[in-house]
């Protein structure tokens, strides 16, 4: 054989046989290996699988195609079983995951080295499971095999997704909700086992973002965010355009409901929760340092026209707080421009009676039905708002949350108080309608517990004309015009200038009185009682005698 020959096959053997391992063998070698390292772990609840590999060595890139990532269901239900479970556990399928930037010196080392790995529209599926004990249940998964000795990605993206959200006990699964363009982050990771191959660590920076999330039925409710941000680094939520409303219509609501039960609904712009413990929030158990709220409209309806139901307990707010079923702590709740209404229906004739307060802004503290060993625990409420779109309030709460008679103290001040604002309210409940009138300063205060309240108030009034009305069934509202000409000389519609009003009153609470009901009675007995016992006008004419002496 010539030695031209020969030499050519020396040089080109080793190099068909190397283009030959790479093309095959190497295919073969990374998907043994990478099978290996990733389902051979202790503690494993997911096992990986793809149909095919793809080595791309001219990109530095691995393709695995038909990649599946689901949950081995015998491991699932042992450490569910023994209540030692994660939050979720996830099912995951796409045509392919890219990895780029694979080192195969490292795989060959035990080591999962990757630039990045990339997987684009897959199907998401996430399971929550039940609630596990409260303890650290990390050491479950932190047990490998000899073969893994580290994990070290720059980055981690799940891209476009769309997802189904599952409630399982293993035994009954129920579809909870869905969301679309799920993206997953990670970035930075770095895992690395001990010695004795019982202790890992992993540092991660993770950020998760689901747009148009919706949970349909959620107790006679349905929920829908339009996005949903959470960032693990900063262990904050972020919400945008969410609202809850009733799944049914209010005719389906009144048939369903032979006594009395309120009906709420809300949306709003933008909400965010900072220092959020993740694995609870799922579990409908809210614990974070605070809550900031932006554009918040609420809504409550109630059909007081029903009796209450059988049995109905009349508590004030410290003792509902404490009755919360799911536990709950929010060191503060920041309120940015919100409104409140809320709604009774008319009778006929009348229109249904609404009060709305909007331009709501203020804080509240101490939401909790947590002890915190101190036995002064408060909750606070401190908002300015505007009533009926007219005039501004300010009002600041403190309700005792450690003692069971609730104490409270409360405080409200208004000005430019325009008063044929609150006829919705205020003639269904009296059959007085205030056709023209301001209030120009409102200064009211009341304390009290679940016994009843004492407290005192001031306010002046301006330019006040009403009408007194009857009420029968049968012909509705219509003017009594004797009571209402006696009610037009007290009030003196003819005195142009601002008339004052101070005055001191006490009250025990009524049977069957909530503490909102006790609030209008305090605020209905310290007008009366102003308006009866005007000490202000006695203050006046007392000074008014001692300048003539």
């Amino acid at each position: 054989m010539p030695r031209t020959i020969r030499f050519l096959l020396k040089v080109l053997l080793p190099i068909a046989a190397l283009f030959f391992f790479i093309r095959f063998g190497l295919d073969y070698w990374v998907n043994r290996r990478l099978n290996k390292l990733i389902n051979n772990q202790s503690g494993q609840l997911h096992e990986l699988t793809y149909d095919d590999i793809t080595i791309r060595l001219t990109e530095g890139s691995v393709w695995l195609e038909g990649l599946r990532y689901v949950p081995i269901k015998s491991k699932v239900e042992e450490v569910v079983s023994q209540k030692t479970n994660p939050t979720v556990v996830l099912e995951l399928g796409v045509e392919r995951a890219e990895l780029i930037g694979f080192s195969y010196w490292s795989l060959a080392k035990g080591v999962i080295q990757v630039d990045e790995i990339v997987i684009d529209q897959p199907d998401v599926s996430v399971y929550i499971l039940p609630k596990p004990d409260q303890k650290d249940t990390s050491s479950n998964f932190q047990k490998t095999s000899d073969l893994l000795t580290g994990v070290r990605l720059e980055g981690f993206r799940i891209e476009n997704a769309s997802g189904s959200i599952f409630k399982t006990d293993l035994i009954d699964t129920t579809a909870y909700g869905s969301m679309e363009q799920f993206n997953y982050e990670m970035r930075d990771v770095d895992y690395e086992q001990s010695e004795d191959k019982n202790v890992a660590n992993w540092v991660a920076d993770i950020q998760m973002q689901a747009k148009n999330v919706s949970i349909p039925n959620a107790g006679g409710y349905a929920i829908n965010l339009g996005e949903l941000q959470l960032d693990f680094s900063e262990n904050s939520i972020q919400l945008k355009d969410g609202g809850m409303k009733p799944t049914r219509s209010l005719t389906e609501f009144e048939e369903d409901n032979p006594y009395r039960k309120a009906r709420f609904s809300f949306k709003f712009d933008h909400m965010v929760l900072n220092d959020v413990d993740y694995s609870r929030i799922l579990y409908q158990e809210w614990f974070a340092r605070d809550l900031e709220v932006d554009g918040l409209d609420f809504s409550v309806f109630i059909n007081n026209q029903k009796p209450f139901p059988p049995n109905k307990k009349f508590h004030f707010i410290p003792t509902l707080v404490r009755a919360i079923p799911k536990p709950i702590a929010l060191d503060s709740i920041r309120l940015n421009n919100c409104v409140f209404q809320y709604a009774i229906p008319g009778k006929d004739g009348e229109k249904q009676a609404q009060l709305w307060f909007n331009q709501i802004n203020g804080y509240l503290t101490g939401f909790t039905n947590q002890k915190d060993g101190s036995g002064n625990q408060q909750l606070v409420l401190d908002a300015s708002c505007s009533p009926q779109g007219k005039g501004t309030i300010h009002t600041r709460w403190e309700l005792g949350l450690n003692d069971v008679k609730d104490p409270f103290k409360l405080s409200v001040s208004g000005k430019s108080l325009d008063l044929p604002a609150f006829n919705t309210i205020v003639q269904r409940t009296t059959h007085i309608a205030i056709n023209e009138g301001v209030m120009p300063e409102l200064t009211f205060s009341m304390s009290g517990d679940t016994k009843g309240a004492n407290g005192s108030i001031s306010y002046s009034l301006k330019d006040v004309d009403i009408t007194v009305a009857r009420y029968k069934e049968e012909k509705g509202i219509k003017e009594d015009k004797f009571f209402s000409f006696m009610a037009n000389q007290l009030v003196a519609k003819t005195h142009k200038e601002e008339r004052k009003y101070q005055s001191t009153f006490s009250l025990s609470r009524p049977a069957k009185t909530s503490f909102f009901k006790l609030f209008w009675l305090g605020l209905q007995e310290g007008l009366k009682e102003g308006f009866i016992h005007n000490q202000a006008h006695k203050k006046s004419r007392k000074r008014k005698a001692k300048n003539k002496a």
